[in-house]
């Protein structure tokens, strides 16, 4: 491992903006509004993942990384021929006069026009490209990952500053976000993706020795969720696995490949009611209100525990002679309740690996507190996502020390990002994110978190179902009485392997937000030592068949008593 606090030592070597192979550009390209679940992440973090190659002892000494990292190159502008988004940009309607709208925008149908919605464009000759970054780095694969966590059978607790060493791999590059399309220390537009493939060294120390490499990939959150994130940089290494190095652009012609589905509007068109009116239907309103009412909070609205020291109010300019007119409406929401979250407070992560054993325990706990429930309808059996999530956020509120009879009874939220395209009947390969935010809620004291053994978790686990089979989009927020829940299940990351021996990823990271409550669930990586035999390949057996990771940040005080709590990990080996 590498030294305490230390982050491992990463040299770029090269630098380039990739094309689709075959491109057709114009003066207008391609101009696609985005759907309105897009538009709700535009203030998210970007989409980001970082991917662990270990190495190939049989790649000989002659084949080196460049020639590795130019044959990826070009297998990547042959993948853009299906994904040309990646190449364009992403803008935003910034105004509230129709008159003021981009000529690009004419098209687009009412609703897509309104202000904050986004759309991308691409295929014109001022196409910012992909950026790929080719880099070099002194650590080895056991430098920056815990040999053994190879051993998915045993539970593992990986502290800071450890747990953050795949995050050094991402690329520094700024991608664009709609409001913020120029880094203006450098001339060229902003990506709205970026790449980065790193060599390792040697475990052995020997020059020119396989080392494995880190692939790390992070993308404008409104084109993609980690699901079509996740398809993209597998048709990639599909096509890396495929493709000659000594034929660098020859596709065999047999080669079968999902076909991306980038059209947004195949969401939209599902809205309820005319989505083009000026004004919703208040029946469709009121219906999704009664189904999961909204947190309406108004993010310009500072309230008197606003932190403007950390976080300046700025109203859209469109907005702020009405705002301050009193013309908007002001009671669709009030002040975000800045007071639950210290943003001074200092924050530690750990990732946890709970068991099959473990997780299929949790399972079997909640589901025999379902059976004893009065609701025996198979669809609100509880599943293992909904188990592992009910655990480890009643751990988490067990471990913010609610003490007080007051902090008992006030209410607690988690809100888990939940994935869309199989609700709403999209295509398995829809480029887009296509998620909301679900709302569920609860009370220290109801979720048993202060009494040993208790089965808070089992009951949370069944509203949890409740909840995940009702969801309207919401604002999330974080800090001591909100967990923000963001998930990986099933998404496919441990899917890819860009050839040359190494095989699937060792271990797969999020390079997601450090802040108290963010918690990140994903499977356990598929590649280990001796007990490979009984691991699952992609696509078969169910996503915890390795166990489950979970990434969580928390305060630093309420970190140390969850990592102390006795009944965070199961007691099943």
């Amino acid at each position: 491992m590498l030294p305490n606090h230390a982050s491992p030592h990463i040299t770029v070597t090269d630098r380039k903006r990739v094309f689709p192979q075959n491109s057709e550009l114009s003066t207008v390209g391609q101009v696609i509004p985005l759907s309105l679940l897009d538009a709700t992440t535009a203030n998210l973090g970007l989409t980001s993942a970082v991917w662990l190659f270990r190495p190939n002892p049989d790649i000989p000494s002659s084949c080196s990384f460049i020639d590795f990292s130019h044959h990826l190159l070009r297998s990547l502008a042959v993948s853009l021929n299906r994904y040309p988004q990646w190449c364009g940009q992403i803008k935003a309607i910034t105004t509230l006069n129709q008159n003021e709208l981009p000529p690009e925008t004419a098209t687009f149908p009412p609703h897509a026009r309104r202000f904050g919605r986004l759309y991308s464009r691409f295929n014109t000759p001022d196409d910012p490209g992909v950026e790929l970054i080719t880099a070099t780095s002194s650590a080895t694969w056991t430098d920056i990952y815990p040999e053994d966590w190879i051993d998915s059978l045993k539970p593992h607790v990986w502290c800071d500053p450890t747990c953050h060493s795949l995050k050094a791999f991402s690329p520094s590059t700024y991608v664009a976000t709609m409001f913020a399309p120029h880094n203006f220390t450098r001339p060229e537009i902003n990506p709205v993706l970026a790449i980065q493939i790193t060599k390792l060294s040697s475990p052995n120390g020997v020059h020119n020795e396989d080392g494995g490499f880190v692939l790390a990939a992070k993308a404008a959150h409104p084109l993609t969720d980690i699901t079509g994130l996740a398809q993209f940089i597998n048709h990639w290494a599909t096509l890396t696995r495929h493709m000659s190095c000594f034929d660098p652009y020859h596709v065999p012609p047999d080669l079968e490949l999902p076909s991306p589905v980038f059209k947004p509007s195949l969401l939209d068109d599902q809205a309820a009611g005319d989505i083009n009116q000026p004004r919703p239907v208040e029946a469709i309103l009121r219906e999704g209100d009664f189904l999961v009412p909204f947190h309406l909070w108004d993010w310009w609205l500072p309230g008197p525990d606003y932190p403007r020291h950390i976080l300046p109010s700025h109203i859209p300019p469109a907005f702020q002679e009405a705002y301050f007119k009193g013309e908007l409406k002001k009671d669709e929401g009030g002040p975000m309740p800045w007071s639950t979250w210290d943003l001074t407070a200092p924050v530690s992560t750990a990732i946890l690996h709970f068991t099959p054993a473990q997780v299929n325990l949790l399972h079997h706990n909640s589901s025999r507190y379902r059976l004893r429930s009065k609701e025996k309808s198979p669809k609100w059996d509880s599943t293992k996502h909904d188990a592992i999530l009910a655990h480890i956020w009643t751990r988490i509120v067990a471990s913010r020390n609610f003490t007080t009879e007051e902090d008992r009874q006030a209410t607690v939220w988690c809100y888990l990002t939940l994935g869309l395209r199989q609700s709403l009947n999209l295509p398995p390969t829809f480029q887009g994110s296509p998620i909301v935010m679900v709302p569920i809620q609860s009370f220290p004291d109801q979720l048993g978190g202060f009494i040993s053994g208790s089965p808070g978790s089992n009951y949370t686990a069944s509203f949890v179902r409740e909840a995940e089979l009702s969801a309207e989009n919401l604002a999330g927020l974080l800090g001591t009485r909100h967990t923000l829940v963001t998930s990986w299940a099933k998404s496919g990351i441990y899917e890819i392997d860009f050839g040359f021996g190494h095989g699937r990823a060792l271990y797969v990271d999020g390079d997601v937000p450090v802040a108290d409550g963010f918690v990140l669930i994903k499977e356990g990586g598929p590649c280990g030592g001796n007990d490979m035999a009984g691991r699952s390949s992609p696509g078969t057996g169910s996503w915890t068949d390795n166990g489950v990771d979970v990434s969580v940040s928390l305060n630093k005080a309420d970190m140390e008593r969850l990592l102390n709590d006795p009944l965070l990990f199961p007691a099943a080996l």
